[in-house]
């Protein structure tokens, strides 16, 4: 019968294995040896797993390439031997982990002076990522046993492929018992700790970066198996307040901290103030959450809030920091300074600090008066519209917050002698209406000008709408609605006219009634007009747009 004749090609691979001088280097130069290993040639996979043979795959993955080789023997050897041992074929997997020659061939490198050629350590990592997926007990049992193995692994955090694999240490152990420990034992090495102490402004750039997102990766990993497998170890460490002011303790070191320190420190407590609902590194899938998760995470962001709350003012005065970059030419203009990732992310930090909602927070806003400070940056980077979400974001949590916040104690009573709501304090003390007026004002002169409208726009006008309480002054009981036909043109809130004086009140309310109304009105109107006709699926007709019928 036709299927049972074999029409497969002869490798000429088989060719080459029948000779007795057969050499590793002739095999790795034909095209189809991956192909060949990954139908399981018996033949080539005895021939790959002589001692010989195995020590010189483990030698090209993880020696790193002499500028004076041949190109194949610096790049195509080494790919395709990392490719061969992570085809997950028994025979070569077996040798490996039961050979005590070969796992700390693999591990040499601890014993190398960093940084590794980046290559080399992505073939290493994979490789070593395979092992501890295929046989995680006999992985680990080594590198526990192995002495000072956290630092030396640390020390070559600067290669991102040693944060994956570190990564994948905390990921791939399969079964919760196995996971737990191997946190614990992370944990008892002080790993949180050596990693904190990179975000450091005496840590290169590449160790900082890796680990702050390490950091940042483990809180989420840890957030999402505690969901289902209950407390992690190494979360309680992540969590702790001494954690946090370890890292803010770290940041401030010095009078003026490099951009990157701070970047990715805030990276750090912004991932601690997230909440998750669950991901990917969830181990049971299909087990509900535990139900104190969300209690959980409120005591871990009240830790969080209570390191950084002292530090307000640093990072107030960061944003205050003359910028080290040269002026850029883009195509809005000349940006001298440019606003530069370091102060974006403490805008972005102040915001989600608000969404709190925690007092201790507000206050030390208001004292350093960050708002007018954020406000000043929004209109001066008319272009950066991650600067005006931001700012948004954060003009939206202290609208919304009413709670009075105690300024000054009084040592005899131990009360506050005064109280003011961030509110107030937006719209009374940072002119808030006032300065939106003005960017509006701006805008129109600009058109005038030069016809383009500036990109702060669309966030202004829903600060604006916010303002005016579109949605909080009819839930108060305390807005008034005007009407233009059947469209609404206005949702008044009339508490605000308190907290203005006459003339800006005034201001207020024509912008209200005139130009933004018509902006409104503008952006709720569907594009194309009315909205598109929809076809029911439960429909028995068929659907015929143009009327052609049968």
């Amino acid at each position: 019968m036709f299927w049972k004749i074999n029409f497969r090609q002869p490798s000429a691979i088989e060719g080459l294995l029948d000779k007795e001088d057969c050499t590793l280097s002739e095999i790795l130069d034909e095209d189809d040896v991956l192909q060949e290993c990954k139908t399981q040639n018996k033949k080539l996979i005895d021939f790959l797993i002589r001692p010989e043979n195995l020590e010189q795959l483990i030698h090209y993955v993880c020696d790193e390439p002499n500028s004076e080789d041949e190109d194949k023997v610096r790049f195509k050897y080494p790919h395709l031997a990392c490719e061969i041992l992570t085809a997950e074929i028994f025979a070569v997997i077996e040798c490996l982990t039961t050979n005590d020659t070969y796992l700390p061939m693999l591990w040499a490198f601890l014993d190398n002076e960093p940084p590794i050629n980046p290559l080399t350590g992505s073939f290493i990592s994979k490789v070593l990522s395979m092992l501890l997926n295929q046989r995680t007990a006999i992985y680990l049992e080594y590198i526990q046993k192995r002495e000072g193995f956290t630092d030396s692994f640390l020390r070559h955090l600067g290669t991102s492929a040693m944060m994956d694999l570190l990564l994948q240490m905390i990921v791939s152990p399969d079964g919760d018992q196995q996971r737990i420990n191997l946190a614990y034992w992370l944990k008892d090495n002080g790993v949180i700790e050596k990693l904190i102490d990179f975000i450091h402004p005496s840590a290169g750039v590449n160790q900082c970066i890796n680990a702050s997102q390490a950091i940042c990766d483990m809180i989420r990993i840890s957030r999402d198996t505690s969901q289902m497998s209950g407390p992690s170890p190494l979360l309680a460490t992540l969590e702790s307040e001494d954690t946090i002011e370890r890292l803010l303790k770290n940041i401030f070191d010095v009078n003026e901290p490099p951009d990157w320190t701070v970047i990715n420190g805030v990276a750090v407590i912004l991932t601690a103030l997230e909440k998750r609902m669950g991901g990917p590194y969830s181990p049971t899938f299909g087990q509900q959450p535990q139900e104190d998760s969300s209690s959980s995470w409120d005591e871990a962001v009240e830790r969080t809030l209570s390191a950084t709350v002292s530090r307000i003012k640093l990072f107030h005065e960061l944003l205050l920091r003359k910028s080290e970059y040269e002026p850029v030419l883009c195509t809005v203009g000349l940006l001298d300074p440019p606003l530069g990732n370091m102060r974006l992310q403490v805008v972005h930090l102040f915001s989600a600090l608000l969404h709190t909602q925690d007092v201790r927070i507000q206050r030390e806003i208001i004292r350093n008066k960050t708002c007018t400070v954020l406000m000043d940056l929004f209109f001066q980077y008319p272009w950066n519209n991650f600067l005006h979400m931001y700012v948004e974001s954060f003009v939206t949590a202290a609208l919304s917050s009413t709670s009075p916040v105690p300024m000054e104690m009084n040592d005899d009573t131990g009360q506050s002698d005064e109280t003011i709501t961030l509110r107030q304090h937006l719209l009374s003390e940072c002119n808030l209406v006032q300065r939106l007026l003005e960017g509006a004002e701006k805008n129109e002169n600009i058109i005038e000008a030069k016809g383009c409208r500036q990109g702060y726009m669309g966030h202004l006008i829903r600060m604006v709408n916010q303002i005016a309480g579109n949605t909080r002054a009819l839930a108060l009981g305390t807005g008034t609605v005007t009407r233009t036909g059947d469209d609404v043109t206005m949702i008044q809130d009339n508490t605000l006219q308190s907290e203005l004086d006459d003339d800006t009140f005034q201001r207020w309310s024509e912008f209200l009634l005139g130009p933004l109304a018509d902006m409104n009105k503008k952006n709720d109107t569907n594009l194309g007009g009315t909205r598109p006709l929809t076809c029911s699926i439960d429909s028995d007709e068929e659907f015929d747009p143009l009327h052609i019928g049968p």
